[in-house]
């Protein structure tokens, strides 16, 4: 099949912060353990300098980062599907210092049946863990709990029984969001006090009880609103497919924001998979670009737009899973290896008032995605996954279009590399639906196609034989690297 990324990426973002005893990154030489990538794909933390860009330190995970929050001390709380940190046993949970150093002490756990700690909120020193788990520091608490922010220590605190499933969680200065997938009685969207207690002021009910995959997915709040996105159809009965906007004290709608990047025939869709929020601006991040939302309206602003592209995505599968704004600058993390033409692998950021790519890190990988973002202090702490491995993806072999009379198709390779092609005529049919690979061997080899750098190229060649069922054999291989997994597709000729 396909080489596929699966990779994931974070990033913290923040204006200036209190400084504290480990206020400045001392160890510039971790960065050394980016270099050590293999076709395997290996997931990081790295630190960025916001105003600039520049890497300045990075610690390896053995899984990947899904969300990250402010200490309060511009460091970082971090969660998500990993149970080591540089090697030291920390199981979904820990705290990354300002210095970029992990903190030994803090030591909580969340532990289950598939865990993940996958959304993070703090309100003073209490601090919210939301994800797929059974127990929070060896106790039972089923996909929410609360922990001490300083000490990690389990609080008696807990949601109340009516809670979404699978939440994401946003502080607000007085009570938690609760976003996620409603249970039959419940909304899919839900505000509680601190203390635990639900908002007896709350009205908004986002129904997702009836749709299958429902849930809201992404919480955002500015100036006294909540946008929030996902899939659902209704809010407080009113149409609103996928994404809308409440008054956050009470909940109720904001039923004159409009934003248009909704999915066509689809009541319950949206095809934005990130929010975030600014002084006069909403940005939302989508399978396309990047826009900026008027607050207001949610109309999109004229002349602003990053557009993403993925360079072995023919077919599509670009995704903006994260954005931040650091001062002058938004970050965006997600599945692309490109904004407006310039390679970003999974990790960017643009001018938050114009949109234009300014200069940042950038990986030196085949392959990169990334997750979420978050905002400590003056720099930015990005999770993400890397390896050497060459993505491959190939167009022009659909059926609509057979038989060929030659060979016209479409390459794309996420690095330097190459790519050989090749032919054959005995393929087991079922198997290659199964497998995606013929039990035949080439019998002719037709052409290699080189890649410099990372793109796409054409490749045409006539096909040698008499007219019948034939398969075409592509073997991507990156530079220095191993061959990776032949893909193989089946034509007539």
């Amino acid at each position: 099949m396909r080489v596929r990324a699966a990779a994931f990426l974070l990033l913290a973002l923040g204006a200036a912060g209190c400084s504290g005893s480990h206020s400045g990154i001392t160890h510039p030489e971790s960065l050394r353990v980016l270099n050590h990538l293999s076709a395997k794909q290996s997931a990081f933390g790295v630190i960025l300098d916001a105003k600039t860009g520049r890497a300045l330190a990075a610690f390896r995970v053995n899984n990947a980062i899904r969300t990250a929050i402010a200490d309060g001390h511009r460091g970082w709380l971090i969660g998500g599907g990993f149970i080591r940190v540089n090697g030291q046993l920390h199981k979904r949970l820990a705290h990354i210092r300002a210095d970029g150093t992990l903190d030994p002490n803090w030591r909580p756990e969340a532990n289950g049946n598939g865990v993940s700690v996958s959304s993070l909120a703090r309100i003073g020193s209490r601090l919210y863990v939301a994800g797929d788990f059974e127990q929070l520091d060896h106790s039972p608490r089923l996909w929410l709990g609360a922990l001490d922010a300083a000490t990690g220590k389990l609080l008696p605190w807990r949601s109340p029984h009516a809670a979404v499933n699978y939440p994401v969680l946003l502080a607000g200065d007085d009570r938690l969001y609760v976003g996620g997938y409603g249970l039959t009685s419940s909304s899919g969207l839900i505000s509680l006090r601190p203390n635990g207690r639900p908002d007896p002021r709350w009205r908004a009910q986002v129904d997702t009880s009836n749709i299958e995959g429902g849930s809201v997915r992404i919480l955002a709040l500015a100036r006294g609103r909540l946008y929030f996105a996902g899939m659902f159809g209704k809010v407080d009965g009113v149409s609103s497919p996928g994404i809308a906007a409440v008054e956050a004290d009470d909940g109720r709608l904001v039923a004159h924001w409009h934003p248009p990047p909704r999915v066509r025939h689809c009541v319950a869709c949206t095809d934005v998979g990130a929010l975030a929020t600014a002084s006069r601006r909403v940005f939302a991040g989508t399978s396309r670009a990047v826009f900026a939302l008027d607050p207001l309206t949610g109309a999109i602003e004229r002349g602003f737009g990053a557009h993403i592209g993925l360079t072995a995505g023919i077919y599509g599968g670009a995704w903006v899973n994260s954005m931040a704004p650091a001062g002058k600058r938004l970050y965006l993390a997600g599945y692309f290896d490109s904004i407006d033409g310039s390679r970003r692998p999974g990790v960017a950021a643009i001018d938050a008032a114009t949109g234009r790519v300014v200069h940042s890190w950038t990986a030196a990988a085949n392959q990169a995605s990334g997750s979420v973002v978050a905002a400590s202090g003056s720099r930015v702490l990005v999770g993400i996954q890397l390896g050497r491995a060459v993505q491959f993806d190939v167009g022009g072999l659909e059926a609509a279009r057979q038989p060929f009379a030659k060979l016209d198709v479409l390459l794309a390779l996420s690095g330097p590399g190459k790519v050989r092609v090749g032919l054959g005529r005995r393929c087991n049919y079922k198997r290659w639906t199964e497998t995606g690979r013929c039990a035949g061997p080439v019998t002719t080899w037709i052409g290699t196609v080189r890649f410099p750098s990372a793109g796409r190229r054409h490749f045409r060649h006539g096909i040698p034989g008499p007219p019948g069922r034939y398969f075409v054999r592509f073997v991507p291989q990156a530079t220095g690297g191993q061959p990776q997994s032949p893909y193989d597709d089946v034509f007539r000729h």
